[in-house]
């Protein structure tokens, strides 16, 4: 955790850019007869190399170091093992990319996918793309500033207890305390009021919430309690603040403050016109879609 309290970690967005955390592992078999491989560099950025030593430890398969691949036919988007490579080829270029704009060395290596991840992460913020403070800020104003919601609740059998659990609650009683003590649902009172997506997340997309809820919630800050009253559900319900969040509740927040289609335009405009070079044995570097695509394709 930062000394400001937000998650140490920062939003992966490059999550979100289309780079799926897929093993180097699998198989790939590409057709041989044209272009050269440059020597030992599976992909390069500026003058850092990607080795294939450095492939071959991920369990990725390398070409021979006298491979030649024919320009013309090159691989076959179809095949998913070959898709997964330059996926991961393509996340490692992105984040020496990002790197070298703010100046940072990158390490001619991965030592893991979440190890990429974290380093896009890092590089991102310093640049300005994501802001911790500015998706906090919007959580805690609530309903619809924010596009999640984190949310507890305290279900009780009538209208007439509403007032009860409000009372206890202004009165000083945590949510928790009220939801151990009011509560008429068992499982929701274990948890402290806290609801739990049906994977164990605290935290949910806005949209995946009935409407009716976002509806009784809009305009309420992080921390205010207030009555919802539904067909099958009569509850006392927060927006949890965030300071009360897990770490990974925290970090869903982040997550869901950068649209996706804002993350893959600042990158482009950020890395387009990088100076970077990939093994045709796997493909090309296609600075418009910041990915690497496979010959013919």
């Amino acid at each position: 955790m930062a000394p400001n309290g937000l998650p140490t970690r920062v939003s992966p967005v490059i999550r979100r850019l289309a780079l799926t955390a897929c093993a180097l592992g699998a198989a790939v078999a590409l057709s041989s007869c044209a272009t050269f491989s440059d020597n030992d560099a599976v992909a390069r950025v500026g003058d850092v190399e990607l080795g294939r030593d450095a492939v071959a430890e991920l369990g990725g398969i390398v070409p021979p170091s006298d491979s030649t691949v024919d320009t013309a036919a090159g691989a076959d988007p179809d095949r998913a093992d070959a898709t997964e490579v330059r996926q991961t080829l393509a996340q490692w270029i992105q984040v020496a990319l990002v790197e070298s704009a703010v100046g940072e060395k990158t390490e001619a290596e991965i030592a893991s996918l979440d190890n990429l991840v974290e380093r896009m992460e890092t590089g991102l913020a310093a640049l300005g793309i994501i802001d911790p403070e500015v998706a906090r800020a919007s959580y805690e104003q609530g309903v619809p500033n924010s596009p999640t919601v984190c949310l507890a609740a305290i279900p009780v059998e009538a209208e007439a207890d509403l007032a009860e659990v409000l009372a206890a609650i202004e009165g000083g009683a945590t949510f928790a305390e009220a939801s151990s003590q009011f509560g008429t649902d068992p499982g929701i009172a274990d948890t402290g009021g806290v609801i739990l997506s049906s994977s164990g997340t605290e935290c949910f997309v806005a949209s995946e919430l009935n409407p009716a809820v976002l509806e009784a919630l809009n305009g309420v800050t992080a921390g205010t309690a207030v009555p919802i009253v539904l067909d099958g559900l009569i509850a006392v319900a927060q927006l949890r603040p965030f300071d009360e969040l897990s770490e990974e509740g925290q970090q869903f927040i982040v997550d869901q403050s950068l649209p996706p289609d804002t993350a893959i335009a600042e990158l482009q405009r950020l890395v387009g016109d990088g100076d970077v070079y990939v093994d045709p044995y796997y493909g090309w570097w296609d600075a418009e879609t910041v990915s690497v695509r496979p010959l013919g394709g």
